[in-house]
């Protein structure tokens, strides 16, 4: 009966340690080094205002990585800047809106209002909503639209939707 128990406990150690590891690695997936963005020239074109952005990830200028966002839904995480200084778009699961200001020479951006139901956001929902009230400038680069917030060593990383 001894030998049984300890062949359970034993066994139970293994599976939670396989567990435990594969949790670990899965996370590790989703954070990349930003030299994998990629870079796209075109984008050095392409206007703040009137163009959709969609989120890939949490960028971190300390540690040189990328988090990718999650989910990765087709409709999650836009935003589209209209010439209004009306700004419209999705969370992870819930429509927003509100308007911003925008310093084209020196870069700042402010949302003086930003806004929605924040109803059961999923993953990395309730992070992208509190990166954007940060958010103080931007600059659109070959990899995306980053979103500067935390003295500019973060920032949310976006590509251009296909139009």
């Amino acid at each position: 009966m001894r030998n049984l128990s300890k062949i359970l406990f034993l066994c139970g150690i293994i599976v939670f340690t396989a567990f435990s590891c594969e949790e670990e690695n899965n996370s590790d997936e989703n954070i990349i080094p930003l030299s994998e963005v990629t870079i796209n020239e075109s984008y050095l074109q392409l206007s703040l205002v009137e163009t959709k952005w969609k989120l890939i990830g949490f960028g971190n200028y300390t540690s040189n990585t990328l988090k990718k966002a999650e989910p990765e839904g087709d409709s999650c995480y836009i935003l589209h800047f209209h010439l209004d200084n009306k700004i419209t778009g999705w969370t992870s699961t819930n429509k927003i809106g509100g308007s911003y200001q925008l310093n084209i020479s020196s870069q700042e951006l402010i949302f003086s209002y930003f806004g929605g139901a924040e109803i059961n956001e999923l993953f990395d929902g309730n992070d992208y909503v509190d990166a954007i009230h940060q958010v103080h400038s931007y600059e659109i680069t070959n990899k995306g639209l980053a979103l500067y917030y935390d003295n500019q060593t973060l920032f949310l990383l976006f590509k251009p939707l296909e139009q």
